[in-house]
């Protein structure tokens, strides 16, 4: 690495029959500080970089993008970064074409560390 930043990409692709809206798509680490890079930087309303509403047409994919930060302990003992081996849960929350509410959280993303 460079420096102590890692980009983390997702992968989303809707496979059922309907459309589907993206609510919330984060990024949750215990040891990283996370950045969303799915939104505007110069808009004070967080609007999505994909448009107002967030919708997946059925069969489409689209790409979410995070950048991860070690929180500041693990920055003055590198170390401990290099420690680090799990990034954190993706927690996605969706509306369904029909209107139901759908929720999924991953388990913890790990990473490998390269020497």
């Amino acid at each position: 690495m460079q420096s102590d930043e890692i980009y983390l990409e997702a992968l989303f692709q809707n496979l059922t029959n309907l459309p589907i809206q993206l609510k919330n798509v984060n990024l949750e680490s215990n040891d990283f500080e996370v950045s969303s890079l799915n939104f505007m930087q110069n808009d004070s309303s967080e609007k999505w970089i994909f448009g107002q509403v967030n919708r997946l047409n059925t069969m489409e994919s689209r790409q979410y993008l995070f950048m991860l930060k070690p929180k500041e302990e693990a920055r003055i003992n590198p170390a401990l970064i290099k420690a680090i081996t799990t990034i954190g849960k993706l927690d996605i929350v969706w509306l369904s074409g029909i209107g139901e509410k759908g929720h999924i959280q991953t388990s913890q993303l790990e990473r490998t560390v390269c020497f």
